[in-house]
């Protein structure tokens, strides 16, 4: 499949979603909202890093900031890598049914199609995780976007698991399956750990409206 994604504005990005066509689809889609989730994380940390002084926390911050670069570029590869791989499974699908594919390499498409959503999942929640490691010295005015972020994040690690069990209902690889499913324990704490990031931002954007009540 010769999709290049990259080369398009903004509105043919969206009309490339909107067609009705196999790809790009919604891992895809889902890949290109964790990008720009992982981006507003490293937004929020090059701001705090330019305010924090000489110190641990800053040193905390300007790795941070390193880590999840580049995971958001991990995810603007899977962009394109899902919809290559989605297009693959499809067409090996229509093949088989007329006879002209084995059930082997449709196998081998659909774990293809099983990996590359997995590592998308993987990559968002190191994201959000890295988001709730610097949470608490963000800088205040622009913790909103570091909650925008991990929100944009988090709806990725939710995709790529509904894909993923998807998925597995079709791959006959009983091996395969239960390394898979195995990895899943990595997602347990995405909703506490998504809660926390929310409520500190919440508390310290609280704070700052009082800095500035009591200053009138």
């Amino acid at each position: 499949m010769q999709l290049n994604l990259y080369e398009y504005n903004l509105d043919g990005l969206l009309k490339a979603y909107s067609a009705p066509a196999v790809a790009p689809a919604g891992v895809s889609g889902s890949a290109l909202t964790a990008a720009v989730g992982a981006a507003l994380i490293v937004k929020v940390a090059r701001i705090t890093e330019r305010k924090l002084p000489s110190g641990a926390d800053r040193e905390r911050v300007a790795s941070a900031a390193e880590r999840v670069e580049r995971t958001r570029n991990m995810l603007r590869d899977i962009v394109l890598q899902d919809a290559e791989a989605y297009s693959k499974l499809v067409r090996a699908k229509t093949l088989y049914a007329k006879g002209e594919e084995t059930q082997e390499n449709v196998q081998l498409a659909i774990k293809t199609a099983t990996l590359i959503p997995g590592a998308m999942g993987r990559a968002a929640m190191i994201c959000i995780n890295l988001a709730a490691d610097i949470v608490d010295v963000a800088y205040a005015p622009a913790t909103s976007d570091l909650a925008m972020g991990s929100l944009l994040l988090s709806s990725a690690v939710e995709a790529h698991l509904l894909a993923v069990r998807h998925n597995l209902d079709e791959i006959t690889d009983e091996a395969f399956r239960a390394k898979i499913l195995s990895k899943h324990d990595f997602f347990d704490a995405r909703a506490a750990t998504l809660q926390r990031i929310l409520d500190t931002v919440k508390q310290k954007n609280r704070s700052k409206s009082q800095g500035l009540g009591s200053g009138l």
